[in-house]
């Protein structure tokens, strides 16, 4: 009797193991709900935010810009396994392929991250008029320029609060069971971002100007928050004519310009030009950079000269 007693219960005990294993193993494959975003601060951001709730899938690479990018057909395809879109607002890969990407994907789910932003008028972007077809990426005959509100809000600490909260709520609409464990997260970015704006704010106490150059403004809400000067090399999003390069040299004097910032994803022979005309020092910086923190921080000593 006792025999079969003690049997009974390691049998028991084996089923109960197996059942555990079994869910343990389902777990462990499921797939996590995924969420896409343009460039990758939203998705150090998105990633800081939703923890392991969500996969974070960020559709222009390194070393690409979000003015123009072109995805490729598989990658607008592969947009069809995630269950949402987070787009900053206006970059020119957003108002160039968002249309396309909702087409292609009429599940997903899309969030405009710019939403009660405090916005600069005046943003230039060139798109391909065509970005509703087949692209055959001979571009030359099928751009069209537009004037709309500056897209790099990221670059403000002001800014990058509003994006949070825009961001929490669009998580929170996909997973509101998780709404707490959210609001924690939140609050530890908001926290971050504080202290971002009082480290930038305290390092340009040290500055020797209040203007810098920079080929593509990348920067109006960073100037706009701390009271610099941005001035753009590019001309309406293109390469400035000869006429407007000399005065940008002009300008660069005028307002004693000393730093002329380039980003690796465009061509530096015009700072190069202004920098040996001017004696300003040209310095790489990478708005993109998937540490927002480091490199907002890094710009400011860059242009206090720490």
């Amino acid at each position: 009797m006792k025999s079969n007693i003690k049997y009974i219960l390691s049998a028991l005990l084996v089923f109960s193991s197996l059942i555990l294993l079994h869910i343990s193993c389902k777990n462990s494959t499921e797939k996590k709900p995924k969420i896409a975003v343009t460039i990758l601060p939203q998705k150090y951001f998105a990633e800081k935010l939703t923890g392991n709730k969500f996969d974070v899938f960020c559709v222009v690479p390194t070393g690409s810009s979000p003015e123009s990018y072109d995805p490729s057909p598989s990658l607008v395809m592969q947009l069809g396994n995630s269950d949402a879109y987070m787009k900053i607002g206006t970059l020119g890969f957003e108002l160039a392929w968002m249309d396309k990407i909702k087409h292609n994907n009429p599940q997903l789910k899309v969030f405009d991250l710019s939403e009660n932003v405090n916005e600069i008028e005046g943003g230039h972007i060139c798109l391909h008029q065509d970005a509703h077809k087949d692209c055959d990426h001979d571009h030359s005959e099928h751009l069209e320029d537009l004037t709309t509100a500056d897209p790099h809000y990221w670059s403000s600490p002001k800014e990058m609060r509003v994006l949070l909260q825009n961001m929490y709520k669009a998580v929170v609409e996909l997973d509101p069971q998780n709404e707490e464990y959210y609001k924690t997260n939140l609050d530890s970015l908001v926290t971050e971002v504080n202290q971002v704006d009082s480290q930038i704010t305290e390092i340009l106490k040290n500055k020797t100007s209040d203007s810098f150059m920079i080929y593509h403004p990348a920067l109006a809400y960073f100037a706009r928050d701390y009271g610099l000067k941005q001035l753009s090399i590019e001309e309406g999003g293109k390469e400035p004519t000869p006429n407007h390069l000399k005065s940008l040299i002009d300008s660069a004097r005028a307002n004693n310009v000393s730093i002329i910032f380039v980003q690796k994803e465009f061509d530096t022979n015009n700072a190069k030009v202004i920098a040996q005309e001017t004696g300003a020092q040209i310095i790489e910086i990478d708005p993109l950079n998937y540490n927002w923190q480091q490199e907002m921080i890094r710009i400011a000593k860059a242009f206090a000269r720490e």
